[in-house]
């Protein structure tokens, strides 16, 4: 018993070591531009029972940090919506003109820690209960290095509580199948609602979970034993509805986003599920909605995150190590992507391990072919399984945008897969080699205090990443401190001329940073393309993008760097970036007007796609004025040039033609409606 509690106190130790490692390479960081959407909505759940903001992701982790959030952080009234625009500028005003954005940062921060160290506590002790002990202190010792991980832990994000979460249904599912005991049915159930509850991109891990569960569940069917087969299969389905039933938990049990039976989202559930492409998929929604399986707040997000994730919204650039990919992704995208966030020392341990798997599974079928699989192998199997479902799911997703933190849930079973290998196959030269490893990794990240930004050297460290990647693994907004900082320490607080890309612009208006834009709206009447004053921009920004020629930052002077933020000064000539520039003020002019002046649009469209060659949403954004104003013919040959853009593998297509022939049927303008963009999300 005494060493038991030893044990578990070592355990705790090494997420106490996670977490302190966490908060050095964090602490610098301002928040991303996702958290204080995450965190004002997970807030206004916990003091309205309301669920209409932000319902692009389950509620879990917002919730989470909305119960330990300060007392006094204070909500606007709820007021109609229109569109994402609205509703994100709504809770960005709400963080940072209306509360003390950097007391609600750290608590935030350390609710995160708090949930993350939990989640990472059960998954060590799942580690050492279905193997050794030795290989959950592995396991954890290779999570308090990783970078990524650690990097993840403080923020108000799913995408790391996923990662643990799926890993934790994985052996669960591992106890369940082994004993078909009530008591890891449970655990399961639990683990699964937790998953389900965090992030939409669960699904397809869950699914394969439970595929195999099904599987195992049936298997002894070959030897015509039915009774433990119906029962087992039985005691899988149950378990699957508890979670369902935990899921509807996390939304307090209601099928309306609001108390008061309302469901007023930014955009109607119907108009939601209408935007997606894929009729089966529309039908499958309207069927779940309808039979009321789960809460409309939660179909809201899983149709968004359809489109969004799946459908549209993708990049029609990719970079990877260095090398410019048009059209869709190559097929070794997300591969790499891993492959250049994983310490060089993971990577060896990594391919130690997928070797010495491959050998002693050889030697072993010679000597004798196994009937069934060793019971120190199942939990990897299946989680392997899962890994690979949300590879698939992943590759035919259109998330690229995001970079590693889509992939995270495989850097999880990456860890998990290696440290079992080594402990279980422990032999002195891989004990050595796995500490060997560890200690490596330790000393080379070990004065990395951006641990977000970090890159091995195979994708040019972390200072010249940029270099051969271009995602939100660089950065993603967390670099306003030193931004101020740097224009406090120059004396340049009274500069008119300051350029922001990405950054929210009511952050910098709350820390009192001068800031203005390139364009001054839809009105900017500056063809010419004549810009002048401070740039603050990505360090990808200087790639080769589509409309945009980065030689034209060769008129500017190199003032500093902050990261992956290049500050430059001067003046720069470019028609073409004010066309890239109008094109979103444009999109941003008609979601945030209620009533558009269209013939404006279209004449701004007109202009845009005169001067640079542009994606295809550009042509339906400028079909659509011109239905607006009646342009038949105009309209016909908008469409028509959307289409001739389009990748005929995407189904957005479809909505298209059928535009197209409405038109030339010769409908009346009142039964032709306008397209949604396929990437408005």
């Amino acid at each position: 018993m005494k060493m038991t509690v030893l044990k578990v106190g070592l355990l705790c130790f090494i997420v106490l070591l996670a977490v302190l490692r966490s908060w050095y390479g964090t602490r610098l960081d301002s928040f991303t531009v996702d958290e204080p959407f995450h965190m004002v909505a997970g807030i206004s759940y916990v003091q309205t029972g309301d669920f209409r903001l932000n319902p692009e992701h389950p509620p879990l982790s917002k919730l989470w940090v909305g119960w330990l959030a300060p007392d006094d952080f204070s909500l606007r009234a709820f007021e109609p919506l229109n569109d994402k625009y609205a509703e994100r500028n709504h809770l960005e005003e709400t963080m940072f003109f209306d509360n003390d954005f950097a007391q609600a940062q750290q608590s935030a921060r350390l609710a995160m820690w708090l949930f993350n160290g939990l989640l990472m506590a059960v998954l060590l002790l799942l580690v050492w209960h279905l193997w050794r002990f030795t290989a959950a202190i592995v396991v954890g010792l290779l999570m308090v290095f990783e970078p990524t991980m650690a990097a993840h832990m403080p923020l108000v994000m799913t995408d790391l509580p996923v990662s643990l979460a799926l890993a934790i249904n994985a052996l669960t599912a591992t106890g369940f199948a082994r004993q078909w005991r009530w008591h890891w049915g449970l655990a399961l159930a639990l683990a699964t609602g937790v998953a389900l509850s965090t992030k939409f991109s669960a699904l397809p891990g869950v699914l394969a979970i439970y595929l195999v569960l099904v599987f195992l569940a049936l298997k002894s069917l070959a030897q015509k034993r039915h009774q433990p087969a119906l029962k087992r299969l039985g005691a899988t389905v149950l378990v699957g509805v508890l979670s369902i039933l935990l899921l509807w938990a996390s939304y307090g049990f209601q099928y309306h986003a609001s108390p008061d039976g309302g469901d007023p989202f930014n955009r109607s559930l119907t108009a939601k599920i209408d935007d997606l492409s894929n009729p089966s998929m529309q039908s499958l929604l309207l069927a779940i909605d309808q039979s009321r399986l789960l809460p409309k707040a939660y179909v809201w997000g899983l149709a968004d995150t359809i489109k969004a994730g799946i459908e549209g919204r993708g990049r029609s650039m990719h970079f990877v190590y260095g090398h410019k990919y048009t059209g869709d992704p190559p097929w070794f995208f997300w591969p790499a992507n891993i492959m250049a966030k994983l310490p060089i020392p993971y990577l060896f341990m990594l391919l130690m391990c997928v070797v010495v798997v491959l050998v002693r599974s050889f030697n072993r079928w010679n000597k004798s072919p196994p009937q069934s699989i060793h019971r120190t192998h199942q939990p990897l199997l299946i989680l392997l399984f899962m890994a690979a479902a949300y590879l698939l799911t992943l590759m035919n997703s259109a998330g690229t945008y995001a970079g590693i933190r889509h992939a995270l849930p495989l850097v999880v079973v990456i860890v998990v897969f290696c440290g079992v290998i080594v402990t279980h196959h422990w032999q002195p030269l891989l004990s050595r080699l796995a500490v060997l490893f560890i200690l490596a990794t330790a000393l080379m990240t070990a004065r990395e205090s951006r641990l977000w930004e970090y890159h091995n050297e195979t994708a040019g460290g972390t200072e010249n990443a940029y270099q051969y990647f271009a995602s939100e693994g660089l950065d993603l907004g967390q670099r306003v401190k030193e931004i101020e900082d740097f224009i406090q320490s120059n004396d340049l607080m009274q500069h008119n001329r300051f350029n922001y890309i990405w950054l929210i612009k009511e952050e910098l208006e709350a820390r009192g940073i001068p800031f203005s834009e390139k364009l001054s709206g839809i009105d900017d009447d500056n063809y010419e393309g004549i810009f002048e004053g401070y740039f603050f921009m990505k360090t990808s920004d200087l790639l080769p993008w589509d409309g945009w020629d980065p030689s034209q930052l060769n008129m500017l002077d190199y003032v500093d760097r902050i990261g992956n933020v290049y500050i430059m000064k001067g003046r720069y000539v470019d028609p073409m970036d004010w066309a890239r520039l109008m094109r979103y003020e444009v999109r941003k002019y008609i979601m945030e007007t209620d009533e558009p002046e269209w013939e404006k649009v279209a004449l701004r469209l007109e202009q845009v796609v005169n001067m640079i060659d542009i994606h295809f949403d550009t042509f339906v954004d400028l079909g659509n004025a011109y239905v607006k104003t009646k342009k038949r013919s105009l309209a016909i040959a908008a469409y028509q040039n959307a289409l001739n853009l389009i990748d005929d593998s995407k189904g957005y297509r479809r909505k298209i033609l059928t535009q197209i022939e409405l038109l030339q049927s010769g409908a009346n303008w009142s039964d032709v409606g306008t397209i949604r963009p396929d990437n408005l999300e």
